[in-house]
């Protein structure tokens, strides 16, 4: 191993990348930060980082005392954007709710840092319950309009067409006002007209609400079975939550039982671990980033993935042994492609 990678190094590469990577420690990034930013394996990191120490370029308590102050700095920047993110919604009187459908904070760490900065004497307490009460009069306020106007709307031929389409696939009332963004005196309004124009019958409306129930508790079943999640079924059967748990009630009622959804929830997690497992040890032994790992696994699965558990799939990869010579080799000559790359296109003429 030892030798194999020493020949996979030029003594002038070397040098380069140790720079590189002394002046990271000097900076307070980890070992994982490190190997991703030059493209190499956590174990040349190390093996370096030994070297710089042995070298007195840098101490480790440098190296702790570096990381440290990171963290410190990090903390710190994170707490002064969640105290900024509070302030600039607080004087608008927005509730703790409201500011958690914003942004990336959950409800409790806005309580916890509201309090702070309230018994700091850095945000009013009182007037902020007079700008959330304010606030609240206004939207209700609002909501009453709204209502008032949508009641005196004229139904045009384009949104009734829309709401026969949603009868005909037997949605219940709540679900198509919710994915039409209507009021439920609308749908009702729409209704009574496609009926009287004989576009629908109330039969045929009935019939297809009950063919969807028996569809819908078929579907809820099998997805069930396959380690689905609540949002992921109601999306699928364009339904609300209430009505997803009387489905949901009635299979259970059928002999479904919570073990067996555990179950094949717990199933689909391993298979989703194995997928991500052989996509990241295929990236790897291409020479691929973790950056470029997350991206193919968006493109391939739809969904993102974050680069913490691409590493954690990357450490136990490579503590196996087997294929670490070969995941090296691969990053080594995939970073020496690019710096060509870069250098070809540094020489190209301009225009």
């Amino acid at each position: 191993m030892k030798n194999s990678l020493k020949i996979s190094f030029s003594e002038e590469e070397k040098i380069e990348y140790q720079d590189i990577e002394l002046k990271m420690l000097k900076a307070g990034y980890t070992g994982e930060e490190i190997a991703e930013h030059i493209g190499i394996g956590t174990t040349t990191v190390s093996r370096w980082k030994q070297e710089l120490i042995d070298q007195n370029r840098i101490t480790q308590p440098e190296i702790d005392e570096a990381r440290e102050k990171r963290r410190r700095e990090s903390e710190k920047e994170e707490l002064e954007a969640i105290e900024q993110f509070i302030i600039d919604r607080y004087f608008e009187g927005k509730s703790i709710r409201e500011m958690a459908s914003e942004g990336p904070y959950r409800r409790v760490l806005l309580s916890n840092n509201i309090k702070r900065l309230e018994a700091e004497g850095r945000l009013p307490k009182e007037k902020g319950k007079e700008l959330r009460e304010k606030r609240r009069r206004e939207k209700n306020r609002t909501a009453k309009e709204k209502k008032s106007e949508n009641s005196n709307i004229e139904i045009d031929n384009k949104l009734k067409f829309k709401i026969l389409k949603v009868l005909r696939k037997g949605l219940s009332t709540r679900a198509i006002t919710r994915k039409l963004k209507i009021t439920a005196k609308i749908l009702e309004k729409a209704t009574k007209q496609l009926i009287s124009e004989r576009a629908i019958t109330e039969d045929e409306i009935k019939a297809a609400q009950e063919d969807k129930k028996m569809k819908d508790r078929r579907i809820v079943l099998d997805m069930l079975l396959e380690g689905a999640y609540p949002k992921e079924i109601e999306s699928k059967i364009q339904c609300t939550e209430a009505e997803y748990i009387v489905i949901l009630n009635k299979l259970k009622e059928e002999g479904l039982t919570d073990e067996e959804i555990k179950k094949a929830r717990d199933d689909r997690k391993q298979r989703e671990l194995a997928q991500l497992m052989n996509l990241v040890e295929e990236g790897l032994e291409n020479g691929l980033t973790q950056k470029e790992i997350a991206d193919i696994y968006k493109q391939k699965y739809g969904k993102s993935i974050s680069l913490s558990r691409i590493i954690d799939c990357a450490k136990k990869i490579k503590s196996k042994g087997t294929k670490m010579e070969k995941i090296e080799v691969a990053q080594r000559e995939r970073k020496k492609a690019k710096t060509e790359e870069r250098r070809i296109d540094s020489e190209r003429p301009m225009g």
